[in-house]
């Protein structure tokens, strides 16, 4: 597998893009290894750190909303590690995606 810095994943949700981007504000509430870095709200983008104190990992996940229709809204992620540190595999970043995606979810519910 050819090595690279980065993840992406894709996730549609029944919401409007107002309800996404609560339930994405409020993630770090909840979550205390997550924190919010950076917000353009021009581009409906969103700079996370997700740190993994166990291991002594950092990752950053930038998240974008796009509204589709009134009811659901595509979000993208996209992970790396903090210091661009390139890899060929990374399961534990591949986790910290899925538990934004669960998270967003969650929250929604």
């Amino acid at each position: 597998m050819p090595r690279q810095n980065f993840l992406s994943r894709e996730a549609f949700v029944q919401a409007t893009e107002i309800q996404a981007r609560e339930s994405l504000l409020s993630i770090p509430v909840f979550v205390p290894n997550i924190k919010l870095i950076a917000e353009n709200t021009k581009l409906q983008s969103f700079k996370f750190r997700y740190q993994l104190p166990q291991k002594n990992t950092e990752y950053h996940v930038d998240v974008t909303l796009l509204p589709l229709d009134t009811q659901y809204t595509r979000i993208s992620f996209h992970g790396e590690h903090v210091n661009g540190e390139a890899f060929d595999n990374d399961a534990e970043m591949t986790m910290a995606l899925h538990n934004f995606e669960s998270a967003i979810e969650a929250a929604l519910k």
